[in-house]
């Protein structure tokens, strides 16, 4: 709950009163020494003048950071989602200065909001959410959707510019959730697809069979020299040799 009381306070005094604490760049940090601005900047989720829709938003934002947060820390522990936030923190904050340095770029502190939506979606993927509080959407839909987005805004964006600089926000601004989640996501890629190939395998070693007696399941492999004949009272079904005359007859059904 401490986080939401921190977005609350930083975004809504910034949109209040028109601030500009939490806004971040190379020169304001390390030429005008305003440091502070660091550690509000993941805390600032909304800019805009003061009106009914800007707060709107930032109440929907709140309230979902809220309520998927304190889902996720329930979920994984204090010490687990604690290592989460920060890590998302130090990453956002990180990239989103070392971006501003390099080449412009930035790394928005919604990604704060959208990292905590994607563990909680990938931790339950089949749980179903209200979206627009009457549209059941599971949330495993919520998260492709979102990321899906995300990554061919960014695909376009490097296409046009012929660079991979624009992927730099969704990796760092998600870069938490690469490194908690990643590792289990591909051990379990890898687990599907060694499966998959198992059972091709398994379907390509066993022979097929042209003769298989009702009974006892014998085919041709199990004795190559077994003789399989059909009974003339069962219609088409077919016995080995042993139950050929020692079978209960199968009446068909008209």
């Amino acid at each position: 709950i401490y986080l939401t009381i921190l977005i609350a306070a930083v975004s809504g005094f910034a949109v209040i009163t028109g601030s500009d604490l939490g806004i971040v760049t190379f020169d304001r940090i390390f030429v005008q020494g305003e440091f502070w601005h660091l550690l509000v900047y993941p805390f600032r989720l909304m800019e805009g003048p003061a009106s009914a829709s800007t707060f709107l938003w930032l109440f929907l934002l709140i309230y979902v950071f809220y309520l998927f947060s304190s889902q996720l820390e329930a979920e994984q522990g204090t010490v687990r989602f604690n290592a989460y936030i920060f890590s998302g923190i130090l990453l956002i904050t990180g990239g989103h200065l070392l971006g501003n340095w390099w080449f412009g770029g930035s790394v928005s502190a919604e990604f704060l909001d959208l990292a905590i939506v994607a563990a909680v979606a990938y931790l339950n993927p089949n749980q179903q959410i209200l979206l627009f509080f009457f549209i059941p959407v599971r949330l495993k839909w919520i998260g492709i959707v979102i990321f899906g987005l995300i990554g061919l805004f960014a695909l376009l964006e490097s296409v046009v510019t012929g660079s991979l600089l624009p992927f730099w926000e969704p990796v760092l601004g998600t870069g938490n959730f690469l490194l908690f989640y990643g590792p289990e996501m591909i051990r379990r890629i890898m687990m599907r697809r060694g499966a998959h190939r198992r059972k091709e395998r398994i379907a390509r070693a066993a022979p097929t069979s042209i003769h298989r007696c009702v009974v006892c399941g014998m085919t041709e492999h199990d004795d190559p020299h077994m003789d399989f004949r059909y009974c003339v009272d069962c219609v088409d079904h077919e016995y080995c040799q042993q139950h050929l005359h020692n079978h209960e007859h199968i009446q068909s059904v008209n």
